[in-house]
């Protein structure tokens, strides 16, 4: 098998995406609601702008296999571009909570139709070695979002206010659209090419021949959605309570806000080494490593004392570091753990857990807080959820070669 250099630049198109259709279309809207709540709304309906565009993601998620055998993946995820832009063009709208609703929805559909689903299918079809490092690079997209967006963002709308932001990111996504329709293929064999990587014929046959015997008991296919909601839900709410945990132990606004930055820059980091690190040792060994760093960071808390910048910062570091494991680490648990024929009905299956888990245990954090009043006791039962989703994983991926009949 030849390699394909190809696959890199379809590689990019997949951060492109994540970029396009995650960070702009969703992450980024924290940045947007305390300029949208000087319109005239109010933080709570702040915060449902978000909550209605988490649910009509998730909704989404249900219904991106249909979507995607009446499509192709080029066109699905340009698409997605697309409604993302229209997300942005009714926010220009403005004017009501409703409108602002309406994009919410658009939004979401964005991010459920054209992000990790569509995504970790392109990169297995284009790539058959490196295929963590591809995953990396892609879903560090979303990071590289909030950094290099988030000040752009904030200058031009302090300077010449929301609906000219609106507009000016409504036609950057929609270059974007143009240049995913341009460069994507579903298929290397679209091209005359093959995917990515080197592989013995008979090592091919082999595992092709494993895949198609697969056969995953009821109950073990249950408890591996299990451990995704598990680590979706530890995975997402480590991450948006990062700056309140900091602030709540007595840190100031600013070295909460720092503290942000930091772990945002660490996640990049931390999803690029990870995915590297998964081509080297495997997906298994590599997860349990970067589970450790998360669960390590999960700890860090137990020291804050308000005053020490060495305490938080090593916070942040640490667990963004370590928080890779819930995106990189899903989608290769899926190609491992499932026939290859299935694999796209199993990643999406644990993507649609993954995110109901952020949905429901991003809301526990804030009401442990208001009878502790404080996140350690947060941070801890994350660690938790962990430890079992590392016990699990181990489980299953010694049960692998027993479910091969």
């Amino acid at each position: 098998m030849k390699k394909n250099n190809t696959a890199w630049l379809i590689c990019a198109a997949g951060m492109l995406a994540m970029l396009c259709n995650m960070g702009l279309s969703s992450n980024i809207l924290a940045v947007y609601l305390p300029f949208i709540e000087e319109t005239g709304i109010s933080g709570a309906q702040g915060s449902a702008i978000v909550s209605v565009r988490c649910i009509s993601s998730f909704v989404s998620m249900f219904l991106v296999a249909e979507f995607y055998k009446k499509i192709s993946l080029r066109r699905g995820i340009a698409l997605s571009a697309l409604i993302g832009c229209a997300g942005y063009l009714v926010f220009a709208a403005g004017g009501s909570i409703f409108v602002y609703y309406v994009g919410a929805v658009l939004f979401g559909i964005s991010y459920g139709f054209g992000t990790m689903i569509p995504v970790s299918i392109l990169i297995t079809r284009w790539f058959e070695q490196d295929k963590g490092t591809a995953l990396g690079i892609c879903s560090a997209g979303t990071g590289a979002a909030t950094i290099i967006f988030s000040p752009i963002i904030t200058a031009n709308t302090q300077a010449n206010g929301l609906r000219s932001t609106y507009f000016i990111m409504a036609g950057f996504v929609f270059l974007c659209a143009v240049i995913l329709y341009i460069i994507i293929r579903d298929r290397p064999e679209d091209i005359g090419k093959l995917p990515y990587g080197e592989k013995a014929a008979a090592a091919a046959d082999e595992k092709e021949t494993e895949s198609e015997n697969f056969n995953v008991p009821i109950v073990t296919w249950f408890a591996m959605l299990f451990m995704l909601f598990l680590a979706g839900g530890a995975g997402q709410a480590a991450s948006a309570h990062v700056s309140i945990a900091v602030k709540t132990a007595g840190y100031t606004a600013t070295q909460a806000g720092l503290a942000v930055s930091i772990y945002g820059i660490a996640l990049i980091l931390g999803k690029l080494l990870m995915g590297r690190v998964a081509d080297v040792i495997g997906a298994k060994n590599s997860s349990l490593l970067f589970m450790i760093v998360f669960c390590a960071g999960c700890l860090i808390p137990l020291l804050f004392n308000g005053t020490s910048g060495i305490i938080y910062v090593m916070f942040a570091l640490i667990l963004g570091l370590g928080c890779p494991f819930f995106t990189v680490g899903v989608t290769l648990w899926a190609s491992d753990l499932a026939p290859k024929r299935d694999y796209e009905k199993t990643i999406r299956y644990f993507q649609i857990l993954y995110a109901a888990g952020g949905i429901v245990f991003t809301a526990i954090p804030g009401r442990i807080a208001d009878i502790t009043h404080e996140y350690i006791s947060t941070y801890l039962m994350l660690l938790i959820m962990i430890l079992i989703c590392m016990f699990l994983l181990i489980i299953f991926y010694r049960k692998r070669k027993t479910l091969y009949k």
